[in-house]
């Protein structure tokens, strides 16, 4: 398993550029789940220290980190409930006396739950099972019901009980605290900020202009430049608007990174990779459908082993259709062209 330390990774950048607001609804349920997972693996200690700084401060971040998350993945496979999506598995150092490996497991949660404590226990019980070491769980509630505070789950029978307890992190509970978010030098600050945009309902006019603001305060912070893009995309995805406002906002970028001579990204690469994908397949064009997906396959991966190339030269067009799909979702290759 890679160790990470400082070094931010972009695995948020493919993801996003390639989703497309609805014109009804700014953001379909459910699709807050890719991107939180991300930006939680670019900015993972700085979410620690903006988010959880007492527990920031335990961990020997000397030492790095290692994310589990495909070993998550698998823990929750078969777990006996609906809507299972496991989200990140940490595991640190702690620094206080003897070195002490504990796991970290994060659970992003965009919407209530009836049975959202009984997953947590689940994710619990299954996670030490298969480690056997100390773990911390913290809840990171995302949805606009600010009454909803999940955090124990219990059960007893004949004398035998289980009580699970475990933090949550109410977002919504940043709304009086946003000025504190905008003074912030912790990037992840943006990241809340920009899921606070989501919880007020606004017009499209307003959404439009709160977007177009946010992305100015982001660019003022004088952050890193691969920083900066990742949060971009972070913003342009949680932050969506329909498409008749898209090129409004398109426009208000252009000119913002005009005035203040700044050129981070082309931030609406999204726009023509699912348009080519989609072109590319309803014009018929001889290997055209392959050929594209083959260049963002190279793009995101680097290389596509042999195999995968003989499929996509065999692959009719429905099949290419589907892989592109999954191209849009997925970090892993094998996961792309899983049968």
């Amino acid at each position: 398993m890679e160790v990470i330390k400082d070094k931010k990774r972009s695995h948020l950048k493919s993801d996003i550029q390639t989703k497309q607001a609805d014109e009804k609804t700014s953001k379909p349920k459910g699709e807050f789940d890719s991107p939180w997972k991300s930006i939680l693996t670019d900015f993972f200690q700085d979410f620690m220290a903006l988010c959880w700084p007492a527990q920031y401060d335990q961990i020997c971040w000397e030492k790095g980190y290692k994310m589990l998350d495909k070993e998550l993945s698998k823990i929750a496979r078969n777990a006996p409930i609906k809507n299972k999506i496991a989200d990140k598995l940490v595991e640190v150092t702690l620094k206080s006396g003897e070195a002490i490996e504990i796991l970290i497991h994060i659970e992003i949660q965009g919407k209530k739950e009836l049975n959202f404590e009984e997953r947590m226990f689940i994710y619990y019980y299954r996670i030490f099972d298969r480690h056997r070491k100390p773990i911390a769980s913290l809840a990171v509630l995302i949805d606009g019901n600010h009454q909803w505070r999940p955090s124990t789950f219990n059960q007893s029978l004949w004398g035998t009980s289980i009580e699970h307890k475990f933090p949550i992190l109410k977002i919504s509970d940043f709304l009086d605290k946003k000025s504190e978010l905008e003074a912030s030098h912790n990037p992840f600050s943006t990241v809340i900020l920009a899921q606070l945009a989501v919880l007020v309902k606004q017009p499209h006019d307003a959404k439009l202009t709160s977007k177009v603001g946010l992305i100015q305060w982001l660019y003022r912070k004088g952050w890193k430049r691969d920083n900066v893009t990742v949060l971009f995309n972070f913003i342009d995805w949680v932050i969506a608007l329909p498409e008749s406002y898209e090129e409004k906002f398109r426009e208000e970028i252009e000119m913002l990174e005009g005035e203040m001579k700044v050129q981070y990204i082309n931030t609406f690469e999204r726009h023509g990779i699912k348009k080519g994908i989609e072109q590319g397949i309803d014009l018929g064009i001889q290997k055209g459908e392959g050929t594209i997906l083959l260049r963002l396959l190279q793009r995101k991966f680097k290389k596509v082993p042999d195999v995968y190339r003989e499929r996509i030269e065999q692959a009719d067009a429905e099949t290419l259709l589907a892989w592109g799909d999954r191209f849009l979702e997925s970090e892993d290759l094998e996961e792309i062209f899983k049968a």
